[in-house]
Formats: structure tokens, sequence, C-alpha cells
């Protein structure tokens, strides 16, 4: 009888383990996504319009948190009476791009601005703060705060265009994944097979670079075909890009943001590239907004990585040319892009660790010829003294004196063929794709 009832209790445990190891996981919440237009500039307090509530046809597969806050807005979801948010995610967008500008300072805009997240269990508080790029630490000030009612129905999101989606390289569960979208832009129904045969490559160009080359299996890559009626940028396509966009030439932007969603939310993404059906150099990327490459144009390769630096990574430029649009800080302070420094603290340098301690600080170089041989041979380049080393250089984020940059040749600086990422760039990219991909970095 003994032995019996040990053998009742040990099959009971037998049985009890894996009910308790395989109760299932929770069911990622659905997608909620508020639209509203963004209003602001000249000097006055910018103000925020909802449209509407939606539910996209998505589960969320992101995180809940952004340790890593590269953008320069930031969107919080707090329960009611809850001193931390549930939920937090930095962005930047067409607004806050245009807002950097010098036409921001004596006129009015108002553009079309979204921000999707999980939908809450219970009634919660959004609230969307601005980054104060003028002050110490570059901190976040609240600007705008609106309820969340989570017994409420939101609208069925639809999309206004028809779609057709292909894969073109799954490695995974969008959980554990960074779900990288390519869409059409200019492409006609009878350039269907075109676009997705200019997905794949654009798909291959993308991981023949690093640190994309060594991080492809925590990617899942999707084409997305919208038909075009016409094929010329400006006319009448999709997403309506204009190539010129904010008064400046080669600046390729939509503002049909909410189209764009309404498009893009058929498939799992977290980071959307624009591929127009052009050979002209006319590009953009804004953080965890868009990226637009023109998918035929020479230097895509170049154009590709490096609009994605600023798109999936909050890179800043590198480069320091003078830049229509765009006037120097009128109060400098250190800047919270990974890339870039005001070198107002050498001890404390965010690459400080990549740097020898034989390499002076300021690093010398011969920025002066670099400058005056932009739309010329530049080889020389690559024999200047610290051309290997990482280090502060001189000029970068739109300023010859302002700002500092790691390294002499980067992607965020320059084409200059076969280059590539300094390893602080490299190091950005890969903590926002190991983040996104279900890493604990920057939580």
């Amino acid at each position: 009888m003994r032995n019996l009832h040990l053998l009742l209790l040990t099959l009971s445990a037998l049985i009890a383990l894996p009910v308790a190891a395989g109760s299932p996981a929770p069911t990622p919440a659905p997608i909620w996504r508020l639209d509203f237009m963004h209003e602001g500039g000249n000097a006055a307090a910018e103000t925020f319009a909802i449209e509407q509530l939606l539910e996209e046809p998505q589960r969320w597969s992101g995180p809940t948190q952004d340790g890593l806050e590269r953008g320069d807005y930031k969107v919080e979801l707090f329960e009611i009476g809850a001193a931390k948010p549930w939920f937090s995610y930095s962005y930047s967008s067409v607004y806050s791009d245009w807002s950097h500008g010098v036409e921001a300072t004596s006129s009015r805009k108002t553009f079309q601005e979204s921000v999707r997240f999980p939908a809450p269990a219970n009634d919660s508080t959004l609230i969307i703060s601005r980054r104060k790029l003028d002050q110490e630490g570059q901190p976040f000030e609240r600007v705008w705060q609106t309820s969340i009612d989570a017994n409420t129905k939101p609208v069925t999101a639809l999309s206004e265009l028809p779609t057709i989606a292909r894969d073109l390289e799954i490695h995974g569960a969008p959980e554990s994944h960074l779900d990288l979208l390519f869409i059409a832009e200019g492409f006609t129904e009878k350039e269907r097979e075109k676009f997705f045969d200019a997905a794949q490559q654009a798909s291959e160009t993308l991981f023949g670079v690093e640190p994309y080359a060594s991080l492809r299996e925590k990617f899942n890559v999707r084409a997305l075909f919208l038909p075009s009626s016409e094929a010329t940028l400006g006319g009448d396509t999709a997403l309506k890009v204009n190539p010129n966009a904010l008064g400046m030439a080669r600046y390729a932007l939509t503002m049909e943001d909410h189209r764009l969603r309404n498009a893009a939310m058929q498939v799992p993404y977290d980071n959307i590239v624009i591929l127009t059906n052009s050979s002209t150099y006319s590009a953009s990327g804004i953080y965890r907004a868009y990226t637009v490459v023109p998918v035929f144009e020479p230097r895509m390769r170049f154009l590709l990585v490096h609009e994605l630096g600023h798109h999936l990574a909050g890179l800043a430029d590198e480069y320091f040319h003078a830049t229509p649009g765009y006037a120097d800080a009128e109060k400098v302070v250190e800047p919270h892009e990974p890339n870039i420094t005001a070198l107002l603290d050498k001890k404390n340098l965010k690459w400080a660790h990549l740097i020898k301690a034989s390499t002076p600080l300021p690093t010398p170089w011969q920025k002066q010829r670099y400058l005056d041989t932009l739309k010329g041979d530049q080889s020389w380049l690559l024999e200047e003294p610290y051309i290997n080393e990482v280090g502060a250089f001189q000029g970068a984020n739109y300023s010859p004196t302002q700002y500092y940059r790691p390294t002499l040749n980067c992607l965020m600086l320059r084409d200059g063929g076969d280059n590539q990422f300094c390893p602080v760039c490299a190091n950005g990219i890969r903590e926002v794709i190991e983040a996104t991909a279900g890493s604990d970095v920057g939580k």
C-alpha cells in the first residue's frame, strides 16, 4: 500500500508539472492608434487636435518601455493614479523635423501625426512630451495629454488603398524580431513585380552592410505593393511623396501619415522604408516615422543605410556643410544623439571607451580641405593620420564648429563608395535592433 501511495504521489507531480509549465502566454494586446493633427511654429505653443482612435488588425509585438529615448518626442501611458508609465515610446515626426528649420521661426503649419500603442487594460492618461533641445540634458517636457478609456470601442482602421504583401525574409515571430517593411511608391499596377524585385534587391543591399549583416536573423522583412496611377513623384502616386518637401531640394517626404499607417498596418512592422520608383537623388529618414529611398538611384546603397541610420537608430547627420533650411544652434548643449557631441566635457565623452589614450581631443584633421573638395576627389581623406581612429573631429550636425563626430569617414558623413559605419554608429544601430528584437538592451 505504501508503494502504491508513493506511486500515486509521483504520478500526481508528473501530471501537475506540464500543466504549470505549459500555461499559455498572455495574448498580445491589439494595436490602438491615435490619429491627430499637430500644429505649431512661429514661437507659439504647439497644439494637438484628435481626429480618431483606431484599432489596427495586428497585435502589439514591440517593447513596452523605451530605455534609449532617441526621439524628439515621447508618448507615455499611465494608469489613473500611477507614478510610472506602463508604456513609453520615443519618436520623431515630420512636424518635429520641420520645427527645427528656419521656416518654423516665422510661420505656423499643421501636420498629420499618429502614435501607436497596445490597447490598455485599464483607463489611462496618454501624455506627449517634447525634448527641450536648448536645456542641459535635453529633458522631455509635457506638451499635451488626453484620456484613453479602456472600454471604448475604437474605429476599425481600414486602408484607403488596395495592398499586396509579400514575405521577403522571415526568421521568426514578430515579438522576437525587428519587422522591416518596404512599401511601394510611384509604381503602377503593371510594375508590381518590378517593385518586388527592387524590394528584394534593397533588402540584400542592406544586409551587405554591418551591423545589419551580423544581425540579419533578428529581422523579418516584408514588401507591400500599393499601386499608383502615375509613376512620377509629385504626381498622382499612392502616398503623395513630394521629392522637394518643406521647401528643401532633394528632401522626399509624404504628408499623408494616416494613409501610410492604414496601408502599413496590413502586416506587422516596426520600421518603414518607402521605395520610390525613381533614379533621382531625393530621400529622407525620420526616427520611427519612415524612410524614403529612390530605389533606382546609383547611390541607393548609401541612401538606404544612411537614411535608415536616422529612422531606425536615431543617428544624427555628421556632415556639416551649408544645409538650406537649418541654422546653427543659438545655445550649444550636449546633444542626445549617440554619434555627435558638443565636446563640453572631454572626460565624459559618450564614446570615450573607444578612444586611445594617445588620440588628442579635439582630433586634428583637414576640415577646410574637405569642404573645398566636397564635389571633387576626396581620396586624400583615407591618408589622414587618424583615419582609423575614434576621436572627436570638428564638424557635424550641419555645423562646422559647434559639434564633433567620432571618426573621419562614416556613412553618416559621406558616401565614399564602399564606406562603412564607424564603431559608434554601428553600436547605436545594434542597440536599437537588439532592443526591438526582444533583448534587454536599452530597457
